[in-house]
């Protein structure tokens, strides 16, 4: 009996050693997790402030390092099961056109050529996708319906920079494929959440999927 009761003590620090162990690494993570999550906090708001400014390059700096910043808080997916997710998901945009995607710091729009029997690419910088924005979101203030020519010719606030039409139009296909401008027809387009839009298109931005 004593000899058991001895090993039965010996094996407790062992046990609580492990406990503690794990609770302060768990503690430790949570805590990352936290200071990591108001550090994307700070630079959405560095954004917004940059995206009023017209400060474009800034705003496409801050969102990639808003990206990167969300992808290291989210929690680690297991191994086994992202190679089958994943050829699920390019199985499924395979058979769908057109496509949104992001190559870089441009928005790709992947379409299908029945003629040529073959994908084509049409690109906009992301720098044109928040310069636009800004211009739709002042035409479409309060919900009312505008029409894109009355953005064309494209030019931006600094009265130089320039987007082509079938640019502007490409990003326009692509907030209406998600939902962020609605078309009325001939009428021309509205903005179903007009305060949030500018956020919207950012979080789009950020969802997009690297081709």
């Amino acid at each position: 009996m004593p000899a058991a009761s001895h090993r039965q003590m010996g094996a407790r620090p062992r046990l609580d050693t492990l406990y503690y162990t794990y609770i302060i690494g768990y503690m430790t993570v949570s805590k990352a997790r936290a200071v990591l999550a108001k550090c994307e906090s700070e630079l959405r708001s560095l954004l917004g402030q940059a995206a009023s400014a017209g400060d474009y390059d800034a705003v496409l700096k801050l969102t990639s390092w808003a990206r990167t910043v969300a992808g290291i808080a989210e929690p680690s997916a297991l191994p086994a099961s992202l190679p089958e997710k994943r050829a699920v998901q390019k199985k499924s945009m395979a058979t769908n056109y057109p496509r949104f995607e992001r190559h870089g710091d441009n928005l790709v729009k992947v379409g299908w050529s029945k003629r040529e029997k073959a994908e084509y690419e049409h690109k906009a910088p992301l720098r044109a996708v928040v310069m636009v924005a800004d211009a739709v979101r002042k035409k479409g203030v309060d919900g009312r319906i505008f029409q894109i020519s009355a953005l064309l010719p494209y030019t931006g606030p600094d009265g130089e920079t320039t987007v082509p039409d079938y640019q502007v139009y490409l990003i326009v296909a692509w907030w209406r494929a998600i939902g962020l401008l609605e078309q009325h027809g001939r009428k021309g387009y509205s903005i179903p959440k007009p305060k949030d839009f500018a956020t919207n298109v950012e979080h789009a931005c950020n969802d997009l999927i690297d081709g």
